[in-house]
Formats: structure tokens, sequence, C-alpha cells
């Protein structure tokens, strides 16, 4: 991502964070390389993170890393 802008969006549980990210990325106008960070620990969690990569484009390069955010940055 060397020379690209950086957005990173931080907020509590179902803040509608994913949501906004699509938004933002879909107006951005060039690549996208998306991070997701949840965990999807229970049954609920595995539901809401299957339906926000179903939102997601596919032409975006989605990594998810739950823990080491520094080295997928």
């Amino acid at each position: 991502m060397a020379g690209g802008a950086l957005t990173f969006l931080v907020g509590g549980a179902r803040s509608a964070k994913s949501t906004l990210a699509v938004q933002l990325g879909e107006h951005h106008g060039g690549a996208v390389h998306f991070i997701a960070t949840a965990e999807p620990f229970d049954d609920d969690l595995r539901e809401r993170v299957a339906r926000h990569r179903a939102e997601r484009p596919q032409a975006w390069t989605t990594a998810e890393v739950p823990v080491e955010l520094a080295a997928a940055i």
C-alpha cells in the first residue's frame, strides 16, 4: 500500500463499521485492501462475518487478521 491512503475505522460491536467501510471503499475510486479483524467465536458472529464477506465487492483484496494487525498493514 505504499503511497496510498489509509482509512482506519474503529468502534464498538455493531457500530456499523463494516457498512461504513464498504460505503467508503465503493466511493474510493481505486484499489481497496480490506482488513477484517473480527474473530468469529460464536454462531452469531460467524453469521455476521459471513454477511459482511458477502457485502464486500469481489474485486477487493481482503485479509482476515484478528491479532497481528500491524503486520497486515
